[in-house]
């Protein structure tokens, strides 16, 4: 009777532990039938449509996509205003006087642009298009153009704020996730699903094993170590400023090659073979900010570690899988993760193919690290020189035998003769009077192989009180059983004062000493100069004054002891 007379309104207290009981035995919807519960074959659309607010997951996926393009856009704003500024687009990045506040204050400006704009025109940047957000005001509607101004000068402040939590505290507390600059433009940021996602039935009878997944990602680990390893053998001395770009942006292909897979296809190479898939917590299909969460969390938890919290874990997540939301599930395979395995092979393929075609790469005795990026801290850019041409330039280049006055034309030579490389340079930077240039020498035997790599032969260091040019001479023994054909020459011209490079590739011929004039005459039209530049190209005669003349002494590397002797 006492039972009876309870208020209707009481509550009785619950076991939470039953709650976790259940939870553990089925982690979201209850099977339909008694078979067991599968991942592909009994799918359903999910029921949850219209906007929400955002996570903060999909957020920081959003900012990291818009931060990829504008270093993007930082690298080629930096390649055209230098060669606005400079006339040549390799070199340091401006970062001091003049060039580096006119180069930073235009790139600031359009780093604005990128987020106000879209978010004025379509309530969105291109990040969070990707990540399918939008911005409304407070009351719903799409943001003004001061609203969007206004949270976007803010974001400096935000993301300084970020790590010492005073952000952080508040996006995560706040029932909206809203920042400083949200609160002071009154805006919110929503997720929008166009469609209802793909629904599995997930249960943790279908839960992939550590050791299983192990073995798919040492597939993927090797069509990714054949993708990272062509990249870097890709990597030319010879084109510095095509590798230094190679290598800026190679942080972006490393990741696209884990992100873009799991997004397409819901799974990776390796997974596909061994019959995973990647899914959300909730039995959604993996989307762009879970796949892109779960890859950035790689470089922290692929080690024993991450293995062990796998293992142990009731759902085998790594940490990235935590922070990303996921689980990975056998399901039956699709074609779709076929066309995915077929397309990174093929890339990765085709990506290691390219690079050990490569002559000059890394694994080349003669390689060396000349294209890493830097940065013009001091101006130096703007000291030019005060009189001649704004650029580098070689001018009266001229192949001689014998002594450095006796040109040969055509350049055609004959083995044991005494070869000489004689040149003007101008164009160089001063340091008030001081002038400091560097030559490299290289030349290539007629099939191609390196026969002769010199760094430094001349290092011009002096102060020049007159303006004019600097003459750079190299001689060269060609040995008695030298090869015929056409020998390549580059020079490379460095001027270390403005950090601006020159190269230009001239051609010789050798033939035998029996050679008929015929010959000679066919050689004499291929051998007309061919140069390559990256910093000009003038070659009209000029007068030269004897202090900057700078020899480089005897170079004999084609020549033998004994040759050399006789």
């Amino acid at each position: 009777m006492a039972d009876e007379r309870r208020p209707i309104d009481s509550t009785d207290l619950i076991d939470v532990g039953d709650i976790d009981q259940i939870f553990d035995e089925d982690i979201s919807a209850t099977q339909m039938d008694d078979s067991p519960p599968r991942l592909g074959g009994g799918m359903q659309e999910a029921e949850r449509s219209g906007p929400m607010i955002a996570s903060l997951r999909d957020r920081f996926v959003a900012l990291l996509i818009d931060a990829t393009f504008l270093y993007v856009l930082y690298w080629g704003l930096m390649l055209v205003y230098r060669v606005i500024a400079f006339g040549v687009a390799a070199g340091p990045i401006p970062a001091a006087g003049m060039s580096g506040l006119i180069f930073n204050g235009i790139f600031l400006l359009l780093a604005l642009l990128w987020f106000v704009l879209p978010e004025f025109i379509f309530s969105a940047s291109i990040g969070k298009l990707f990540c399918r957000l939008s911005i409304r005001s407070v009351d719903g509607s799409p943001p003004s153009f001061l609203s969007a101004l206004i949270r976007n000068l803010l974001r400096p402040i935000d993301l300084l704020l970020f790590p010492i939590l005073i952000v952080a505290a508040m996006m995560e507390w706040s029932s909206w996730h809203r920042r400083i600059g949200d609160l002071l433009g009154g805006t919110i940021v929503l997720r929008t699903l166009t469609r209802a996602p793909r629904q599995y039935a997930l249960s943790l009878d279908i839960i992939a094993s550590t050791c299983r997944r192990t073995l798919a990602f040492l597939v993927d680990l090797a069509l990714f170590a054949a993708f990272a390893g062509g990249l870097a053998l890709l990597l030319n001395p010879e084109e510095p400023l095509v590798s230094m770009l190679l290598l800026v942006l190679a942080p972006i292909a490393l990741g696209l090659f884990f992100i873009m897979p799991e997004w397409f296809t819901k799974t990776s190479p390796g997974k596909w073979l061994f019959g995973l898939a990647v899914c959300h917590e909730d039995g959604t299909a993996v989307d762009l900010p879970g796949a892109t969460v779960r890859t950035i969390w790689r470089i922290i938890d692929t080690n024993p570690f991450g293995f062990l919290t796998s293992l142990f874990g009731q759902r085998k997540q790594r940490p990235g899988d935590s922070a990303a939301g996921t689980v990975v599930v056998r399901v039956p395979r699709e074609w779709r993760g076929l066309v995915g395995l077929a397309g990174i092979i093929l890339i990765s393929l085709a990506i290691a193919s390219a690079g050990l075609q490569n002559r000059d790469s890394l694994l080349s005795s003669d390689f060396e690290v000349n294209f890493l990026p830097s940065i013009d801290i001091r101006g130096m850019q703007a000291r030019k020189a005060p009189s001649g041409p704004a650029h580098l330039v070689i001018k009266n280049f001229s192949f001689a035998v014998g002594n450095p006055d006796s040109p040969r034309r055509p350049s055609i030579f004959q083995p044991g003769e005494m070869l000489y490389l004689v040149f003007d340079v101008n164009g160089f930077s001063r340091e008030q009077t001081q002038v400091w240039l560097q030559e490299d020498l290289s030349i290539r035997y007629p099939d191609n192989s390196v026969g002769l790599k010199l760094e430094n032969v001349n290092d011009f260091r002096k102060d020049l009180d007159q303006p004019g040019m600097i003459r750079f001479e190299n001689n060269i023994s060609l040995p008695k059983n030298a090869q015929t054909g056409r020998y390549t020459v580059t020079i490379t011209i460095r001027d270390k004062l403005s950090r601006r490079e020159l190269k230009e590739q001239r051609f010789f011929y050798i033939t035998p000493q029996t050679a008929t004039g015929a010959k000679a005459d066919t050689l004499q039209g291929d051998s007309k100069d061919t140069s390559t530049t990256t910093e000009g190209d003038d070659r009209e005669g000029s007068d030269i004054e004897e202090e900057d003349v700078e020899d480089s002494g005897p170079v004999s590397p084609f020549a033998t002891p004994e040759e050399l002797d006789e």
